[in-house]
């Protein structure tokens, strides 16, 4: 066994010390980019049941997806390594599975286990639970090492203070936390990932507060830009700062990471968000709308800057967004909190993926919506060649 697999399955389900009583798994290690990226069960679990822990969004992406179960039900799967691994059925982490599944431990199968993390680090780990009829039942995200466990417990946290009834929430059903790894269960949801975001603006106008407005300087995302940006970028803060300064909006149920990868839907009615690490009750509105939109685009679609700002244009000048911008306070201020989330996103949230994308996005629409930061060219009055008006770039 890779011995980084082997740390992270010890860490999971705790050494075998010459129980009696043990549960034999065995999976198939999928690598994604030379790592850890899947384990899927040997027998016990369809492939394709499997894979729905993976939200696969690129052509790509989604034709490995297609072919897969294919290739591990025929002798091509002897290419990709045989992970085999006897657990104590005394293990906190079965009994936690087996509390969620409903499935007696001596019968509980193998867990599909997804990867976490930030690269190089397997800190945080997704299950997928089935239930007796070998039905996808429950999902439970564990964390294992300190950063991994503060996240998760974090996590749940937020989604036990999210009021019952809100509509497009995961919900915790269990929570387990041992010395080695903090780990809640939410019931599994069914679906697909979204193409668009068509409908989804219902969601948003469910999720904003009806309290009093707040002025900006009170949200945790200004004091962050505040004060952990770096000094690159201080001039392009500052004339956002001056620009929303002393503003007040409607504060909305905010997740964070509001793409595709993490949405799955039923129909236009029925959207369950999940994976809510960088969630808050009160978040700024309009940031995830324009992270769906900005993500799915530079990420899944592999479109340009000015592709995606199009993209931008378009969302804000939709009477959909321009009656959201009226309900939450920000029509007159959307542009500039729409840098600010660029900003954020770039600087704060420190992507694996898409960063330069995001700061080309960034300046391009800083320029165009004449929020950047004069230059001394500017300033001497030298015009720079301009390029076609972001509304003549092709819609999407």
């Amino acid at each position: 066994m890779p011995k980084s697999v082997y740390s992270v399955t010890t860490r999971l389900f705790g050494q075998d010390k010459g129980s009696v009583e043990t549960r034999d798994f065995a999976w198939r290690l999928i690598r994604r980019r030379r790592r850890p990226f899947l384990l899927l069960p040997i027998s016990t679990m369809s492939t394709r049941v499997s894979l729905s822990l993976y939200s696969a969004q690129r052509r790509r992406a989604k034709i490995w997806r297609a072919i897969l179960p294919l290739v591990l039900n025929s002798p091509a799967a002897m290419y990709f390594q045989r992970i085999n691994l006897s657990v104590s059925q005394s293990s906190e982490i079965l009994r936690f599975l087996s509390e969620q599944s409903g499935v007696p431990i001596e019968r509980l199968p193998a867990p599909a286990i997804k990867f976490g993390g930030k690269e190089n680090e397997k800190s945080r780990l997704v299950l997928l639970a089935c239930d007796s009829t070998n039905r996808p039942i429950k999902v439970i995200k564990i964390g294992l090492d300190a950063a991994g466990r503060a996240a998760t417990r974090c996590e749940a946290d937020l989604l036990e203070k999210i009021p019952p009834n809100t509509v497009g929430c995961t919900r915790v059903t269990g929570r387990l936390s041992t010395p080695d790894l903090c780990a809640f269960a939410t019931d599994y949801f069914p679906g697909e990932s979204p193409e668009d975001d068509r409908g989804m603006e219902v969601l948003f106008h469910s999720w904003v507060s009806t309290g009093p407005f707040t002025p900006v300087e009170n949200f945790q995302a200004w004091g962050e830009l505040e004060t952990k940006l770096p000094d690159t970028v201080k001039a392009e803060w500052k004339v956002l700062r001056d620009a929303l300064a002393g503003k007040s909006f409607r504060s909305t149920l905010f997740h964070g990471d509001f793409a595709p990868w993490n949405i799955r839907a039923v129909n236009l009615q029925n959207l369950q968000a999940f994976d809510w690490e960088r969630g808050s009750l009160h978040g700024i509105p309009g940031w995830d709308w324009l992270h769906f939109v900005v993500q799915t685009s530079i990420l899944a679609r592999r479109h340009s800057a000015e592709r995606v700002a199009a993209e931008i244009e378009l969302l804000l000048q939709s009477p959909r967004f321009q009656n959201y911008a009226r309900a939450t306070g920000i029509r007159e201020i959307a542009k500039p909190l729409t840098l600010a989330y660029l900003l954020h996103h770039r600087w704060i949230i420190l992507p694996l993926e898409g960063a330069r994308e995001t700061e080309e996005l960034f300046r391009l629409l800083a320029e165009h919506w004449k929020l950047a930061p004069e230059t001394k060219e500017k300033m001497a009055g030298q015009s720079q060649p301009g390029s076609a008006p972001l509304s003549a770039a092709t819609p999407p």
